[in-house]
C-alpha cells in the first residue's frame, strides 16, 4: 500500500460478509452509501450517482460537526454487474466544482469467497498528482479505504443481517421502480389498516408525503411501528419485499421534492407537469413521513425464494 512513492497506487483486499450482488449493490445505491462510504468521523450528507458507463459519482461529506468537508466527484467507467466496477475518482475539497480534482483511477472487482461472502479487490492507482500537490491526503487515501471497508463490512455483516435483503438485486429493483406500496399501521382505535401508496426509496429509508390533515398522520405520531409490501403485482412471476420499520413525522412548507419523484414514477413527463402545478396550487403544507427500516426480506416466488416455513412443509 503505497499512495505517495512513485507509482502512487493502494491495493487491498477484503472478505465482505455478503454475496458479489449485495457487495455490488451497495457501491451504488445512494442509500447504502450513506452508510459507510465515510473515512473516520466524517459523515455523509449527500449521496448521487448515475448508474450507467459514463455516469457521474458523487458523495457529500460534513466533519463532526456539520461543516462540509469536500468529498468524492467520479464517474463510472466500467460496470460489469455482480464482478466489476471502474470509477474516474476524484477528490475535491468543500466548495466541489470551485476546486481542484484529484483525478485518479478505483478499481473494484468481487468474487464469491470460497467459505461464503464476497472477496473484494481494490485497486486505487494514478495518485501521483494528488500526492504532489496534497502529501497529507495522499498518505490517507490507504487508511481511508481500510476503514470505509470495514464500514461496509459491518453494513453488510451481522449487524445488519435483519435489513440486508435491501441490497437484493430484485429488492432495489422494487424499491426504485414500483410506484405504489401497500402501508400497515395501527389506527387511534388501535385496530390496523392497510392503505395503496406512492412512496420514494432515498438513502435507506421509505419516504412517504400525504396532507396534513390525513388520519395516518396522526395515527403514526402516536404509533410509529409500521409494515410495507412492495411486489410486482404479476402473479405468474411474482416477487415481494416485505418490510417492518419506524416511521418519523414531519411537517414542511410547500410540497416536498420526494412527493414529486415519487409520483412521477406514474406519469408521463407532460402529465406529471400538469400534475405538479395542480399540487402546488392545492398544498400549502404537508406532512413528510420518513420510515427506517428494522426488518426486510426479499421473495421471488419463481426462482424458489420463498418464506422459510415454506420449506418445511
Amino acid at each position: 500500500m503505497n499512495a505517495t512513492g512513485p507509482s502512487a497506487a493502494v491495493r487491498m483486499e477484503r472478505t465482505i460478509p455478503a454475496s458479489p450482488a449485495q457487495v455490488y449493490r451497495a457501491w451504488l445505491d445512494p442509500g447504502l452509501l450513506t452508510r459507510w462510504m465515510a473515512p473516520g468521523t466524517y459523515a455523509i450528507t449527500r449521496a448521487e450517482v448515475d448508474e450507467r458507463v459514463g455516469g457521474h459519482f458523487r458523495i457529500w461529506h460534513a466533519d463532526p460537526s456539520g461543516t462540509p468537508a469536500g468529498g468524492f466527484d467520479g464517474e463510472l467507467a466500467e460496470l460489469v454487474p455482480d464482478q466489476r466496477i471502474v470509477f474516474r475518482w476524484g477528490f475535491v475539497g468543500p466548495q466541489r466544482r470551485d476546486g481542484v480534482a484529484y483525478d485518479s483511477l478505483l478499481t473494484v472487482t468481487f468474487r464469491e469467497a470460497p467459505g461464503g461472502g464476497t472477496v473484494l479487490t481494490l485497486v486505487h492507482e494514478r495518485l501521483e498528482d494528488l500526492a504532489a500537490a496534497l502529501p497529507g491526503v495522499a498518505r490517507n487515501v490507504g487508511p481511508g479505504w481500510e476503514d470505509v471497508l470495514g464500514k461496509l463490512a459491518d453494513v453488510l455483516g451481522k449487524g445488519d443481517r435483519a435489513i440486508a435483503d435491501l441490497g437484493e438485486p430484485g429488492a432495489v429493483e422494487l424499491l426504485e421502480h414500483q410506484a405504489l406500496a401497500r402501508l400497515g399501521y395501527n389506527g387511534p382505535d388501535g385496530l390496523p389498516r392497510v392503505i395503496p401508496i406512492g412512496f420514494l426509496w432515498r438513502d435507506g429509508r421509505v419516504i412517504v408525503c400525504t396532507a396534513t390533515i390525513a388520519p395516518k398522520v396522526r395515527a403514526l405520531k402516536d404509533r410509529p411501528q409500521v409494515a410495507l409490501t412492495i411486489d410486482n403485482d404479476v402473479a405468474a412471476a411474482s416477487k415481494a419485499l416485505c418490510v417492518r420499520g419506524v416511521a418519523s413525522v414531519g411537517i414542511v412548507d410547500g410540497v416536498p421534492e420526494e412527493y414529486l419523484a415519487a409520483t412521477a414514477k406514474g406519469f408521463t413527463a407532460e402529465q406529471h407537469a400538469q400534475f405538479e402545478t395542480h399540487v402546488r396550487s392545492v398544498y400549502k403544507q404537508m406532512a413528510r413521513i420518513s420510515i427506517e427500516p428494522t426488518w426486510a426480506r426479499y421473495y421471488d416466488f419463481t426462482a424458489g425464494r420463498v418464506p422459510e416455513f415454506l420449506h418445511k412443509l
